[in-house]
């Protein structure tokens, strides 16, 4: 686990992570069996239980996109489509539909 102390450079990190999906140890040069790596953000619990909510309610209603940005939790129905913020349980009701977690 790492802490970045600067949000310029946690967030420059995130954004180069992403755009390097599937990238492996091998590709950092570490010494080791080669294997997968990931980067997440850290939310605080409260959204963290919010996040687990509005993927649960975006998979019985077919929503394809979920993601955090920014400690923000967005979602977009499908390509092309406006992402949306969810901010509350109420916001999933409101921009999803009704769930049960």
């Amino acid at each position: 686990m790492v802490r970045l102390a600067r949000r310029d450079l946690r967030d420059a990190v995130l954004d180069s992570a992403r755009q390097r999906r599937g990238a492996t140890t091998e590709d950092l040069g570490l010494p080791g069996p080669v294997g997968r790596f990931y980067v997440n953000e850290r939310l605080t619990k409260t959204n963290q239980d919010l996040f687990r909510k509005t993927r649960a309610a975006a998979g019985i209603h077919g929503w394809r996109f979920v993601w955090t940005k920014r400690g923000r939790i967005l979602v977009r129905n499908k390509p092309g489509d406006q992402t949306r913020r969810i901010g509350s349980e109420h916001d999933i009701q409101e921009i999803i539909g009704q769930y049960t977690v």
